[in-house]
């Protein structure tokens, strides 16, 4: 299991928290991609890590001058009872989350929340990423692979967007990339309207 990440000085004005490393690439490289050079992009090692990783920030030296904190997460089966674990973690450690998914609160600093894949479907990052590749060729042989495996195994992989991102990213040229390898290597098309919300909501940072 990751051990909750040492806190390191904070040295940017926003505070953008992933689950794990591969949000921390990916986050990234998106908003690199946005050209938003002012947010430093972390993790909690596991949303289940992610109250004590908050607690911990009030001693970090810089905190006092953060304005903004956002905070992703999965959904996984339940985006309501995700957006709430958030929003109580927040409060815990004395910040003012917002009442909505993709909405910031008005405190100081501002929380921002965004579950992913839009706040509405269950799921996950690798949601978005399926759903930005959905018109790609390559996704017809993907859905097929994992028709085969079915049919012939007897198992379906759970859940079925990591499977899928998984062997779409198998698929490319250099096939040995995780998700946020790919995002730093610029494979999920940004401009896509997958990404719209997630965009949008990276924008009003």
């Amino acid at each position: 299991m990751n051990a909750t990440p040492a806190p390191t000085p904070i040295e940017k004005p926003c505070l953008l928290i992933g689950e794990g490393i591969e949000e921390v690439r990916f986050f990234t490289a998106l908003l690199k991609h946005l050209g938003n050079q002012g947010v430093q992009v972390e993790q909690c090692a596991g949303k289940q890590k992610l109250k004590a990783y908050l607690t911990a920030q009030v001693a970090r030296s810089g905190f006092d001058r953060v304005d903004t904190v956002v905070i992703v997460q999965d959904a996984d089966d339940n985006p309501a009872v995700r957006l709430e674990s958030v929003c109580e973690a927040a409060r815990s450690c004395g910040l003012l989350p917002p009442s909505r998914h993709a909405e910031f609160s008005d405190g100081r600093p501002r929380i921002g929340v965004f579950i992913m894949p839009d706040g509405t479907r269950p799921g996950m990052l690798e949601s978005l990423c399926v759903d930005s590749v959905a018109g790609d060729a390559a996704m017809e042989c993907v859905r097929g692979f994992l028709d085969c495996i079915k049919d012939r195994c007897g198992r379906v992989p759970r859940p079925i967007e990591k499977a899928q991102t998984h062997t779409w990213l198998a698929s490319q040229e250099v096939p040995d990339k995780r998700l946020g390898e790919a995002a730093e290597a610029g494979y999920w098309p940004w401009d896509n309207a997958a990404f719209s919300g997630l965009v949008g909501f990276l924008r009003r940072i």
